[in-house]
């Protein structure tokens, strides 16, 4: 995964121009990083190129997908 330099908390142009998501399919380590450095959503949509909805991280966060249960158990163990 990319290192996030910026502190933006805005989304770039490029990534407001494209298509709106309400799902992106996270690699485990891109899963752990967002949950253990807290990264806002805007930052982690500028890195990843993807134009995604706010309550799509805010459901991540909270362990309120169903796609990602084992990798938060996973996280949150170690």
């Amino acid at each position: 995964m990319k290192t996030i330099r910026t502190n933006r908390k805005k989304l770039n142009k490029t990534v407001r121009k494209k298509e709106k998501v309400k799902f992106i399919n996270l690699t485990f380590h891109q899963y752990e990083n967002i949950l253990c450095n807290k990264i806002s959503s805007a930052r982690i949509c500028n890195v990843l190129k993807v134009n995604c909805s706010k309550e799509f991280f805010i459901k991540l966060i909270a362990n309120g997908l169903p796609e990602y249960e084992d990798w938060y158990k996973r996280v949150k163990s170690n």
